[in-house]
């Protein structure tokens, strides 16, 4: 079982990767069910490997770890440096967006991210909440507005629902 149950996720994420590198943005969320959003961890970073075995550059960061980086390269002087390696890498991979709202200077440092990003490159952001909160988590309406413009329109997504396992245990 676990055999085919791996070949079948290898299936997923070959033809994965196909459409990553033709949209924009892939957006991973699983719906209230923390067994998907492990599996969401793993296909992105499968994804990410995938990338890298085919001669892409990938970066995968975690959301706050993300905003510590770019925070402590705004001390050190070298954001613009950040950024621009960062719109440089053909895919990056943002886990764990939302789980706690963005400060002003975080905005817009992810609005900077996917400005440079928007249309070049490609970027996986994994969510447990819908879209439809990320306005609550960004912040500030307007900001809010030009991010998810340039993600959500031109965004591949996979959902998965279902019951949680912790349900089970």
């Amino acid at each position: 079982m676990e055999e085919f149950r791996g070949k079948k996720q290898q299936r997923v994420a070959n033809h994965l990767h196909k459409k990553i590198f033709q949209s924009p943005m892939l957006y991973l969320r699983a719906l209230a069910n923390t067994f998907h959003f492990l599996i969401y961890k793993w296909l992105a970073s499968a994804l990410g490997h995938q990338a890298c075995i085919l001669g892409f550059k990938a970066a995968y960061f975690n959301t706050q770890k993300l905003m510590l980086k770019t925070k402590m390269a705004r001390l050190e002087g070298t954001v613009m440096k950040f950024f621009d390696k960062l719109a440089k890498t053909d895919l990056l991979i943002i886990d764990d967006f939302g789980l706690t709202h963005l400060e002003q200077q975080q905005r817009i440092d992810l609005m900077e991210m996917i400005e440079d990003r928007h249309g070049k490159k490609s970027t996986i952001i994994v969510s447990q909440l819908p879209v439809s909160s990320w306005y609550d988590i960004i912040g500030e309406e307007t900001i809010a507005d030009a991010i998810l413009d340039r993600l959500v329109h031109s965004s591949y997504r996979i959902e998965l629902k279902g019951e949680s396992l912790r349900k089970k245990m």
